[in-house]
């Protein structure tokens, strides 16, 4: 920030790398991993993001065995069964919530927390801050970081090395497309 500073620009342009979660207080305390859950699914609406958390049998648990805590900025799910707290959490939302206006669920082997949008109409990029922090990242990179002037390739090259496996895909196929593109343009006479 001091270096941005130096050359008279807006020192809250740089991007922070200390990612913000949120404290989820004693519910959070004392959970193991082995007891994660890691299936989910989620989708959204202008006004909401829904959560299914499939859990056998949570629909018969006695309703105090199921705890959902909400911060605008995460959520917990604590499901005690047999002895153990399985849990899920996500610390860093995507945006923030409203609190009050969420709220989950039971059905006879899921969860559904809906998480109501603060910002109503905005849609989310992911579930997690991650794509809006990397995308922020990427953008101070190419104004004023190691990607300023920085050649189509480059950039493309910094694409890919940053890609989940999807996205490298879909950049795999673009760059078969162009190549297949850039080969027909060279041979004209060779087309259908």
């Amino acid at each position: 920030k001091e270096l941005v500073a130096d050359e008279g620009v807006d020192p809250s342009i740089v991007p922070e790398k200390v990612i913000q979660k949120e404290d989820f207080g004693p519910e959070g305390q004392g959970l193991e991993l082995p007891t994660k859950i890691t299936k989910y699914s989620w989708d959204q609406t202008k006004a909401n993001v829904s959560l299914y958390i499939p859990f056998d049998g949570v629909g018969s648990l006695p309703e105090g065995d199921i705890v959902c805590v909400f911060r605008p900025r995460g959520v917990l799910l604590v499901i005690s069964h047999a002895g153990k707290r399985h849990w899920y959490k996500v610390p860093n939302l995507c945006t923030d919530i409203d609190t009050e206006a969420s709220g989950r669920k039971l059905k006879s082997d899921h969860v559904v927390i809906k998480l109501r949008k603060a910002e109503q109409g905005r849609e989310w990029s992911a579930l997690d801050d991650s794509k809006e922090r990397y995308n922020k990242d990427r953008e101070f990179r190419l104004k004023h970081g190691d990607l300023k002037g920085a050649s189509t390739e480059q950039l493309l090259a910094d694409m890919y090395k940053n890609a989940n496996d999807e996205e490298r895909a879909g950049l795999r196929d673009a760059m078969r497309v162009n190549q297949e593109k850039r080969k027909a343009d060279a041979n004209p006479g060779n087309g259908a």
